[in-house]
């Protein structure tokens, strides 16, 4: 039952809350089958990572995305340390919110203000496979996504022009960071392949249509 509570140790500090709360998104460390499963059985298991920060972690998870950390002084380090934690636990959803968030403050003009003293940008690319063969393929960036390439879908889609695409909007999207007086400190990238149906035409043979991501994390700060 999703909604029964669990408890994991964080930096020794237990936390009560549900598998359905710790699968939210679901292709993250807090996600993965072998905790779930100890948890499940009653198992606490013990994570160590900074209790402070999971607490926001936790409360992102809890409202489905909607509640990030409050915006007081100290926060240019609790953001921060939160990005460094949702890169560890693998939490996408939550890169991806921060990077937003410090992003429109910086749009707002708040260029010396709380969040846009660091900005997190995410990039990701992913495409889509039938069997071994890529069939489309798009990229997001700071989740605003780019139009679906897939040139027909199983004829003609060009992998060169979508690859072309998303590192002349990368380096666009830097460029423009660094006018505004940012300095790339950090990042880090990671890949995941995920199914998304399976399609059993025969007994001999299943159809599996999966996506391909890549994911590009970066840290930037105002200089100065």
């Amino acid at each position: 039952v999703t909604d029964e509570p669990v408890t994991v140790n964080v930096g020794g500090v237990q936390f009560v809350t549900s598998v359905a709360t710790l699968k939210f998104d679901e292709g993250s460390l807090l996600a993965e089958g072998s905790l779930i499963d100890a948890v499940s059985n009653g198992i606490v298991p013990f994570i160590d990572r900074d209790p402070d920060i999971f607490r926001h972690i936790l409360t992102f998870l809890r409202s489905k995305g909607l509640v990030l950390p409050p915006t007081s002084h100290d926060d240019g380090q609790t953001w921060k340390r939160l990005g460094e934690e949702a890169r560890f636990f693998r939490l996408a959803l939550l890169q991806s919110a921060l990077a937003k968030n410090a992003n429109r403050s910086a749009e707002a003009g708040q260029v010396r203000g709380n969040l846009s003293t660091c900005v997190y940008i995410c990039f990701e690319r992913t495409l889509l496979f039938s069997e071994e063969n890529i069939v489309g393929g798009y990229f997001c960036i700071n989740g605003k996504m780019s139009n679906l390439d897939r040139g027909g879908w199983f004829h003609g889609f060009n992998l060169q022009h979508l690859q072309d695409s998303f590192r002349v909007e990368v380096a666009k999207t830097l460029d423009s960071h660094r006018q505004l007086g940012y300095a790339m400190k950090s990042s880090t990238s990671s890949q995941a392949s995920l199914p998304l149906r399976e399609i059993d035409q025969s007994e001999e043979k299943t159809v599996i249509h999966c996506q391909h991501i890549f994911n590009l994390t970066v840290l930037m700060e105002l200089e100065g």
